[in-house]
């Protein structure tokens, strides 16, 4: 069964100009209009050309998400599940990040967003660091730890 030629070109461009999960190409397939008979076709072409890896996708997304959003785990891998990744490709992936770049990361966002605070209760604004560091998915035991022993300046 021939494919459309413009789906084609539509979808490699798609997938150079930034890696996909498998997942997220599966979705543009069928917005571009393709039949679900041709989508595992051209999903196979894409992985022999390069052009889609799920582990590619995974890693580059981990240390894209850690370097320049400064995401904790909870909320990597909570991405990487929604964009149909395999646990444990999850797993293999955010072994990109360095224990220390992770623990230097969130001691350095806990103490910009104390500094920041210009609340005077201290319950207050040890909770208000607390809920930062959470919504940005770091783990709760790591959060709460740091942030018992955070000192007033």
């Amino acid at each position: 069964m021939d494919i459309n030629p413009k789906i084609i070109r539509q979808i490699e461009s798609y997938c150079a100009y930034q890696d996909r999960s498998r997942k997220e190409v599966e979705i543009k397939l069928i917005q571009l209009g393709a039949l679900p008979n041709q989508k595992l076709s051209v999903l196979i072409r894409l992985e022999l050309q390069g052009f889609l890896d799920d582990e590619r996708f995974a890693k580059s997304f981990v240390r894209g998400k850690f370097k320049q959003k400064k995401w904790g785990l909870n909320k990597i891998k909570n991405q990487l599940k929604l964009k149909g990744i395999d646990s444990k490709l999850i797993q293999l992936a955010i072994q990109e990040i360095e224990n220390d770049d992770y623990n230097n990361t969130i001691n350095i966002l806990a103490e910009k967003k104390w500094l920041n605070l210009k609340d005077e209760n201290l319950f207050k604004r040890k909770e208000k660091v607390a809920k930062y560091l959470l919504s940005k998915g770091y783990e709760s035991n790591i959060v709460f730890e740091l942030v018992k022993n955070l000192k007033l300046n």
